[in-house]
């Protein structure tokens, strides 16, 4: 392996004795590099996050040597880097910007909604425990609990066909093959409200109107029987995970839903008009299936705003490329307000929550600081590497230096 030895680089005897398992304590230092320090926790966990296997032990001792070389490079060329000026470079400034967005709504996540996922062993059991069933229903998926209750209505007729009316009024696109049959699920398959009601049916009964994050749900319950189930044992851990993930979409609707509240979005109606006519298509009604150039308004529509939320706005023309870049199926009507709305909060859910980050200081917090530090430091690294002849090493009498820095092959 190499030894940085010298002024600005040294690696300590701790690394023999850490890598045989022989003691030393995570905090203790392997190597510095100037003023960068690389411990034994850092080099533990950079080693063992990734999947491989050792055929001897001296085989997993010589991997671990090698990464820790490869740590110790990657701070030279953050040295070099610094050197020659590349943390005033604009490309690696955008990159860290970008990253910044992306590390405050990781801890924004972690804080409000991973870290507070709890699973008991007593949801695990009751959990267990209504697997043993499994039910047959059909529903009828619609927008509104207006629409639903009207379907509701028209299903308690006498004489109605469910599978009918299910292919003519459900949302569901597979509604018009099955006629909103699901066939028979156990506890688990479906989402929280919509399961809870399914199994609460006495056979043949309606419900009344149930809403998930899917719409509003009619639903029939058509059957139940009895069905085995793996033993508690093999079943424990596929269930906590499952519940974990329940619980976890249930956290973030609820926080989005929250967030979104208090965002307020308006949509200017009178700007969407005008645009609309601008871009009116005699043969046709206008929809973003097709781009619509934002050059086709002067400068000066192009930066009125169409939308506002919190302290801050979407313009015209940026809606308009935002817009473009979305997948046909994905664009909505343009003449349908409501839609329009929903695909803006798309648009400007991540700014909505970088907001939210910031108000709750995430910004401020030491996993957000450590995180962005570590980009910067690995942006640093990379765009060294990736620049021809700015960082060489070179020989002078058999010896390997680094800029100032001294570098020798370990015996």
């Amino acid at each position: 392996m190499l030894l940085r030895a010298g002024k600005f680089v040294f690696v300590g005897s701790l690394l023999t004795a850490w890598i045989a398992g022989c003691g030393g304590d995570q905090s203790d230092l392997v190597a510095t590099v100037g003023d960068y320090s690389i411990t034994a926790e850092e080099l533990n966990a950079g080693f063992t996050s990734r999947p491989q296997s050792f055929t001897s032990y001296e085989y997993e001792l010589e991997q671990r040597r090698k990464f820790l070389d490869g740590m110790i490079d990657q701070k030279l060329l953050v040295i070099g880097a610094y050197e020659q000026g590349l943390d005033n470079n604009q490309e690696i400034q955008r990159l860290i910007e970008q990253q910044q967005t992306k590390f405050l709504l990781d801890q924004l996540y972690k804080q409000e909604i991973a870290d507070k996922v709890t699973v008991t062993d007593e949801q695990i059991r009751a959990f267990y425990e209504r697997m043993g069933e499994e039910i047959h229903a059909r529903h009828i998926l619609t927008e509104t609990e207006a629409e639903a209750q009207a379907v509701r209505a028209d299903l308690e007729a006498e004489g109605a066909d469910f599978a009918a009316i299910a292919r003519a009024r459900s949302k569901d696109p597979s509604a018009g093959q099955n006629g909103g049959d699901l066939s028979w699920f156990r506890w688990g398959a479906m989402v929280p409200p919509f399961q809870e009601a399914a199994f609460a049916l006495a056979e043949n009964e309606i419900s009344q109107p149930v809403q998930t994050s899917f719409g509003w749900h009619v639903i029939q319950l058509l059957g139940r029987r009895q069905v085995d189930r793996q033993p508690f044992d093999q079943a424990r851990a596929p269930i906590e995970q499952q519940l974990q993930q329940m619980q976890t979409q249930a956290l973030l609707m609820e926080f989005l839903e929250a967030v979104k509240a208090k965002a307020v979005l308006s949509l200017d109606t009178a700007q969407l008009a005008l645009v609309q006519e601008t871009y009116r298509d005699p043969d046709g009604p206008l929809t973003f299936k097709s781009n619509l150039d934002p050059n086709e308004l002067n400068e000066k529509l192009q930066l009125r705003p169409i939308a506002r939320f919190l302290d801050t706005s979407l313009s015209t023309g940026d809606f308009l490329r935002m817009a473009n870049q979305a997948p046909p199926m994905n664009r909505p009507d343009f003449y349908d307000t409501t839609a329009v709305k929903d695909f803006m909060w798309q648009m400007v859910y991540a700014r909505v929550l970088e907001h939210e980050a910031r108000r709750l200081r995430i910004d401020h917090s030491e996993e957000y600081k450590q995180a962005l530090a570590k980009s910067k430091f690995r942006k640093h690294a990379s765009f060294g590497q990736s620049t021809p002849g700015r960082i060489m090493l070179q020989d002078h009498g058999g010896q390997i230096w680094f800029r100032n820095i001294r570098i020798k092959v370990l015996p």
